[in-house]
Order: structure tokens, then sequence, then C-alpha cells
């Protein structure tokens, strides 16, 4: 009860903040907005803490894990190094120019987000110790071999035909990022990614569980082809979504010590070097051929290499000036296209390219990319602050809903797969369009169910029986 009290209390400030009822031009209501979100996220973490048993492994694998982490360099560190350094501005910011009143109403929206989406969470976990990591005997996947191989190589044709549809490998010498452009109307492509990934998974699973040289040479084969399909497709989202999978799934098996704690750290920070570089050399590339993008890379400030991931605050920003003044309220526009995001594009090809892109009709004319603006900015287009605190409340009560029942499925089951899949598009739900992160979600489920039921023995086992059988030809 008393952490909801001082997330309404948060939540109040910031929308008084951003109604412009405090001056949100004074540093003071700068500071703040800033201390709102870190308050709010302080406050919501001492009490799932608290709800987990103490226990710090259940909270990092929890989706207010990567919520907080989200929030936190998006409207805490991002604003202050605004503040401190305009220059860092991206370039849908800085063509528009900034002030100090722009920077606070944009995170006080922030706050009252994160406020009433941490209010939803906490309500929809339960009061009390309501969750705990099933001790139940577990049921842990097994691994076919043949389904495993089966699996992967139908995923590797799905994303290889989307490959070479995009340009094949003359693209991805001289153009890496043209392989890009115009990706709609593959989602199969998208689904055989996940199968890969989710067979991969599978293999992760069984190998924990010591299940032999079968599941560990599916495993390697599983990340090999993981890696060559986030370099054909320049999608580098996928595979970081998947380790992070990788890790929720492990530390269900494994109990936390320092080791793992320092070897977690160490790749945690190699994966977000690696994911910076990936993203630099993209963007590199579409000026400038492969090898010259790696050069260039190689020469450029590590720090510049995240301006695109911190950019989301930014575009937030430009967009906030410009709603409703010059650019009016969707009027719940983008939240009605939601469902309508499962319709396949080859049978509607009229459907909306979603809202990300639409932010880009208005930051960069013209240029075939899409900008995220955050779960807060697209509620605020929609329909201003009532509908910032409505839907963030709701994004939070069924964030929370999935911590609920996830955290108590066995780990190793099936169950617990799926929850460790759908953990990490918390990040994309809280960054990017609802309704595309919604897309691909589903792909991600319908990719990784496939595999789980595909590769199970016993499936496989009947077939060849089947075949091997007297008086049956093969």
């Amino acid at each position: 009860m008393a952490a909801l009290v001082v997330l309404l209390g948060c939540g109040g400030l910031s929308a008084l903040i951003a109604a412009r009822i405090l001056e949100p031009e004074s540093l003071l209501w700068f500071s703040a907005s800033v201390a709102c979100v870190g308050v709010a996220l302080l406050t919501t973490g001492l009490a799932v803490y608290e709800r987990s048993r103490r226990s710090l492994a259940t909270v990092l694998v929890s989706p207010f894990a990567i919520a907080a982490a989200t929030w936190l360099v998006l409207f805490v560190y991002r604003p202050l190094e605004l503040y401190v350094a305009p220059h860092h501005a991206a370039l849908s910011l800085a063509q528009f120019g900034f002030r100090l009143e722009d920077l606070t109403r944009t995170v006080a929206l922030g706050g009252l987000g994160c406020s009433a989406c941490c209010g939803g969470y906490l309500l929809a976990l339960g009061r009390g110790r309501a969750v705990r990591p099933s001790r139940a005997a577990p049921r842990p996947i097994a691994l076919s071999g043949l389904g495993a191989s089966a699996v992967l190589a139908a995923g590797t044709v799905l994303w290889l035909l989307l490959f070479f549809r995009q340009g094949g490998f003359g693209a991805l010498v001289h153009s890496p990022a043209s392989l890009r452009v115009d990706q709609r109307s593959s989602f199969w492509a998208f689904v055989g990614i996940w199968l890969v990934q989710g067979t991969t998974l599978c293999a992760f699973v069984a190998t924990l569980r010591g299940r032999g040289r079968t599941a560990r040479r599916v495993l390697i084969a599983g990340v090999a082809l993981t890696l060559l399909a986030a370099l054909a497709t320049e999608i580098r989202a996928l595979p970081a979504l998947a380790a992070v999978a990788a890790a929720i799934l492990y530390v269900g098996f494994r109990p936390l010590g320092r080791r793992q704690v320092v070897v977690g750290a160490v790749l945690a920070l190699g994966g977000v070097l690696a994911l910076g570089v990936a993203q630099q050399v993209r963007a590199y590339s579409v000026t400038v051929d492969l090898p010259e993008a790696i050069r260039l890379t190689a020469n450029t400030p590590m720090s510049a290499m995240y301006v695109s991931d911190l950019s989301t605050f930014d575009n937030f920003v430009a967009m906030q000036g410009l709603v409703p003044a010059s650019v009016s309220y969707l009027d719940g526009r983008s939240l009605a296209e939601i469902p309508q995001a499962l319709v396949p594009r080859s049978a509607w090809p009229g459907k909306p390219a979603g809202l990300d892109v639409e932010v880009a009709s208005y930051l960069y004319p013209g240029v075939p990319v899409a900008v995220p603006i955050s779960l807060q900015g697209e509620l605020y287009w929609n329909a201003g602050l009532p509908l910032v605190a409505l839907g963030a409340f709701a994004v939070g009560a069924a964030l929370g809903a999935i911590a609920r029942f996830g955290l108590r499925a066995v780990p190793g089951s099936g169950l617990f797969l799926v929850y460790a899949v759908t953990v990490p598009f918390t990040h994309a739900f809280l960054t990017r369009g609802l309704a595309t992160m919604l897309q691909n979600l589903v792909f991600a489920l319908a990719g990784v169910g496939i595999a789980i039921w595909a590769t199970r023995p016993r499936r496989w086992a009947a077939l060849v029986g089947a075949a091997r059988a007297p008086g049956v030809r093969t």
C-alpha cells in the first residue's frame, strides 16, 4: 500500500509539471521530474523484491528489471546528458532546437507513465509475497536431434529466402543497410529466425539438464545460424532478445553466486559493445561498402555508437514539441491498429506501416526509417496526458500478470521457456510502437512454440519406428 502511495505522489507531481501547472523551464522542476522517475523505480523495485521472497534472481528475471533499466537510461541518464551536453542531441531533436522546458516536460511525461505502469504492475503482481519460483519436480524440455535438425533447416531456409530477396551477398558486401529496407510482407522470415532461435533455446535448456552430446551439437549449430541470420538480415535485436531469454533460463536453473554475477556482467558488457559496433557498421554502410564501414567504425568514439539507441528520448522531445501545436493528436488511431497488426500485409496491401514510420515522416521526411518515441510518446500523441496514465497502467498490469504466472512455471518446462522469450520484449513494448511489437512477439511465440512441439523425441521416435516397421516401404 505504501508503495502505491509513493507512486501516486510521483505520478501526480509529474502530471503537474507535464501540464505546465508547475513551471517546466525551472531547473528545480527539471530535477524533480528526473527524481520522480528514480523514486518510482526504486520504490517499485523494493516492493517487487519483498514479494519475490527477497530473491534477487527472481527480480532479475522479471519484466520489471528490464523496464527499470530501460527507463533509467531513457528518462534519467539521457535527459541529464542533454542538459549537460546539448550538442549530443540526435538530429531529430537538434534540427528543431530545444530548451530546458522541453526536456523537463518530456521527462515529466515519462515519469507519469513510469509511475502508472509500476502501479499497474504491483497490483497485478498481487499483495504480499505472491511471486515464488516453482520448486516442483521439473519436467524439462527433451530434445530430438532429428527434430531439432529439421526445424533448424526449415527456419534457415525461410530467412535465407528473405536474404536473397533483399539482394543477397552483393547487398551484404556493398550496402548491408539495404538489407533492412522494406522488409515488410516477410513475416515468414521472422518466424523462420525464431524457429532457429527457439530450437537453440530448447537445446540450451537440454544442455543445462545434462542431456548429452546431441543437445550441445544442436546448441552450437543454433548459435552459429542465429548469428548468420542476424548478419544476413541486419537485425541485431532478435539475437539480443534470444540472449536475454537464455540468461533468464540459466537463472531459472542455477543459483546466482559471485562467479555467475561477474561472468554475467562481463557477457552483458560484451553484448552491449557488440550491439553498438553492429549498429554503427550498419549506419555507415548506408553510404559506403562493408569494408569501409568497418574501418570507419574502428575510428569512431565509443560514445557516438549509441546515439541511435538513446535517441528514443530525443525523438520524444521533438514530437511532444510538435503535438498538438503543429501535429494533431492521433485520437487513438495507433492503438486501433494493434489488432490489425496481425493481418498479413500480403492479404492487406494497404496495412499501416506502423507508428515509428509515421514519426519518421515528421522528423526525417523522405528517409525510409522507423523512429521510436517510447510507450509514453505513443500514448501522449494519441490523446495527451490522461491516456499516458491510463495506457501505461494497463501495460503495467499486463506485465505484472505475465510475471505472476510466468515465474511460477517450472524451470525447464515449455511454459517457462515461453515466459523467458516474452520477458525481453518488455524493452520493445516500452520503446517502440505497440502494434509492431505485438506483431513481433506473435512471430517469436509462433516460432518458439513450433520448435518446442517439433523437437519432442517421442514424435520423431514414433515416426522413425513407423518407417522401420515391417511391410512399410521407405
